[in-house]
């Protein structure tokens, strides 16, 4: 971590200890969102404290009733702007929560929405430690330290510098056998992923990046940079990314099924 991340870090969780914690919510768009499930795993299994993850719309209307001073909201954007998060923000503090925000952009409308920001780094280059991951897995282990002291969190906290050299131990040693599933199955129309616990952000295809309205980030999936989606060019020279390929072929064969369906109806009204 850069001084400014530790800095920033270390104000959310001296925060979360002038206050009497007695929920959490996590709350994001796409792929953002998706990266909370491992924490709402981890306080699930380690605390009594209700935690729950929302997609960042769904938190605006709904508007929990435990919403208040005892709560804590976590919620991230990798572009800061994704409107949907910045409101749902906004909520939270209107209604007396501590919120904590993750952005890669310094100074974005989520940014200034929070009263905690804290920033990370992205990149081929990057350190998975100060990712969004890494740094979401820093301030979830600092909070339950502060909840519940334990020397196995701090332990977990320094294990987050670790995560580069998991990352590409991982990498190489499953490289072979995800470049033979991206042959096999590269033209498969629709592809489920099935999980559980804290693996269910790690999926690739990432079905919230992919199926949902996504707020511009995209996870630092260890697999994912060995297995791209990907892109080629249309007939008009624009770039296709084969997510969006997919998509536009599954529109078409519903057009044509109800385009047929029409016209069966047509003859058998005719008949």
């Amino acid at each position: 971590m850069n001084q400014d991340q530790i800095k920033q870090l270390n104000e959310a969780v001296e925060a979360v200890k002038t206050r009497k914690i007695e929920n959490v919510y996590f709350v994001a768009c796409g792929g953002s969102k998706a990266i909370f499930d491992p924490a709402q795993f981890i306080f699930d299994r380690e605390t009594t404290l209700p935690s729950f993850v929302y997609n960042a719309n769904e938190f605006i209307h709904r508007c929990p009733k435990g919403l208040g001073e005892n709560s804590l909201v976590v919620t991230c954007s990798h572009s800061g702007n994704t409107l949907e998060t910045t409101r749902a923000t906004q909520l939270a503090g209107d209604k007396g929560a501590l919120t904590i925000s993750f952005s890669y952009r310094v100074d974005s409308p989520l940014w200034k929405a929070t009263q905690h920001p804290i920033s990370y780094v992205w990149g081929p280059e990057s350190n998975p430690g100060d990712n969004n991951n890494g740094m979401l897995y820093r301030l979830v282990f600092s909070i339950l330290n502060v909840l519940q002291p334990n020397e196995k969190y701090e332990r977990a906290i320094k294990a987050c510098d670790n995560l580069g050299k998991v990352y590409e131990a991982n990498k190489a040693k499953f490289a072979e056998s995800a470049k033979a599933f991206g042959k096999k199955y590269k033209n498969n129309k629709l592809i489920y992923t099935m999980s559980s616990g804290p693996a269910t952000a790690w999926r690739i295809p990432s079905p919230s990046a992919c199926c949902r309205r996504c707020s511009g980030s995209t996870r630092a999936d260890p697999l994912r940079r060995v297995l791209p989606w990907p892109v080629r060019s249309d007939r008009h020279g624009r770039s296709v990314h084969r997510a969006q390929e997919l998509r536009q072929g599954l529109r078409r064969e519903r057009q044509e099924e109800l385009d047929h369906r029409v016209r069966r109806g047509l003859q058998a009204s005719a008949g």
